[in-house]
């Protein structure tokens, strides 16, 4: 949508369920008349300048990095484990593994000899020090990790908010 316009949760619910529009359309400016869609960045579009100007600091100070629910297929978003801390370690939790670069040879100082400081995720090589996978959907594992944190009651609030405001079809 050009404009920028932003709709509540209930004002969606109403567009999509009066039935009178099959893709809903801004008119909250006149000229505007743009598809409303969520303020997300669709496959295909531009990411938001911060992202480039951001990713790379804010990896470097990563304590720990979460991959969930991904092929890591598209970039840029497939380079973003390789810019974190070399010391850092990432977790993985997805369907499959996913990220590691069966062309990179898997010894360290080849590695270092060809300029390859970080060869995407390893986790079943002799020299995995940092990367783990948990094989499971998105939803259990994050259920799973709340669990091991003390997080759960807060993750069940969060969750109970949330449905109050996702559409019922």
């Amino acid at each position: 949508m050009k404009c920028k316009a932003s709709y509540s949760m209930d004002e969606m619910k109403a567009k999509l369920l009066d039935g009178t529009e099959s893709v809903p359309r801004c008119e909250k400016k006149e000229a505007c008349q743009g598809v409303i869609k969520p303020d997300v960045v669709l496959f295909g579009e531009s990411l938001p300048r911060s992202f480039s100007q951001h990713s790379r600091p804010d990896m470097s100070q990563c304590d720990l990095l979460i991959i969930m629910g991904t092929s890591l297929q598209v970039a840029p978003f497939c380079n973003l484990p390789r810019l974190a801390r070399s010391h850092s370690p990432r977790l993985l939790i997805n369907l499959q593994k996913v990220g590691q670069d069966p062309n990179v040879p898997s010894g360290f100082l080849i590695r270092w000899a060809m300029g390859i400081k970080d060869p995407g995720l390893d986790f079943d090589s002799d020299n995995a020090y940092r990367d783990v996978f948990e094989q499971t959907t998105c939803d259990d594992g994050v259920q799973q990790l709340a669990k091991l944190l003390n997080w759960s009651e807060e993750l069940d609030a969060l969750e109970a908010e949330s449905h109050k405001h996702s559409l019922k079809f």
